[in-house]
């Protein structure tokens, strides 16, 4: 059976029903991706406008935090490529094309995750960036833009399992409002629970359509508990972790 996320390298290879078929299937997954790319961007776009009206920064220091976010988002997106890279590397060297047209699953995600760690703990030994502002930049763009993409999901798409990541964010955007840059650690580990306990009811959760494990968001809550607890002895310069 053809899926119809299939490249159309391979539904070629596998099929010789001729061009109706192919472009049946062409059809489908342009539809498919279009539809994930409008929601992704109308994410991000809500989660910008969510920290520009919420932060209490001048506006230059806005454009500074948000460049430097934005920078970094990039650097995630090209890791996310050379993660459906590595994942299938052998059909990459027999057929790239084919590997590029797959959309990314979680073990791609998994990759890129690893390889952005490695990004930002270089940065912070060489370049001497101080991530925590970094961090109180994400949180407030990540949060509001996950809203925007669950509740899309369910009012474009009518998703009928986004509501308990729906319901969380929502909690999240209300105490980020309530003590905004004084709680982020709160509010990262509530994040990480929230994930976590929806994983391990459901055996998956998933964030912005990738589907990832209660042991990813187990792996996270120790990492983010080991930064938490030794934020001040090795990062004093950046202020802490709050």
């Amino acid at each position: 059976m053809i899926s119809r996320f299939q490249p159309i390298s391979l539904v070629l290879r596998y099929n010789k029903l001729g061009l109706k078929l192919i472009w049946r299937n062409n059809y489908l997954l342009s539809t498919t991706v279009i539809r994930f790319f409008i929601i992704l961007v109308a994410s991000f776009i809500g989660g910008l406008l969510f920290f520009y009206v919420t932060s209490t920064e001048s506006r230059n220091e806005k454009k500074n935090r948000v460049d430097n976010f934005i920078s970094f988002l990039f650097n995630l997106i090209i890791f996310i490529w050379l993660g459906k890279i590595i994942v299938h590397f052998q059909t990459f060297i027999s057929d790239p094309l084919a590997v590029l047209a797959y959309p990314s699953n979680s073990k791609a995600f998994y990759v890129a995750i690893i390889l952005f760690c490695i990004n930002i703990i270089y940065r912070k030994i060489y370049k001497k960036e101080n991530l925590f502002v970094l961090l109180h930049t994400f949180v407030p763009i990540f949060i509001a833009g996950s809203f925007t993409y669950e509740f899309l999901q369910i009012i474009v798409l009518g998703s009928k399992t986004a509501w308990m990541q729906l319901t969380l964010y929502v909690i999240l955007l209300i105490l980020y409002v309530l003590f905004q840059h004084k709680k982020i650690s709160i509010i990262v580990f509530i994040w990480i629970i929230g994930h976590l306990t929806i994983a391990s009811l459901f055996s998956y959760s998933t964030i912005f359509g990738y589907i990832l494990s209660p042991i990813f968001f187990i792996v996270l809550f120790l990492f983010a508990l080991f930064i938490y607890m030794y934020s001040k002895r090795f990062f004093s310069s950046d202020g802490g972790w709050k």
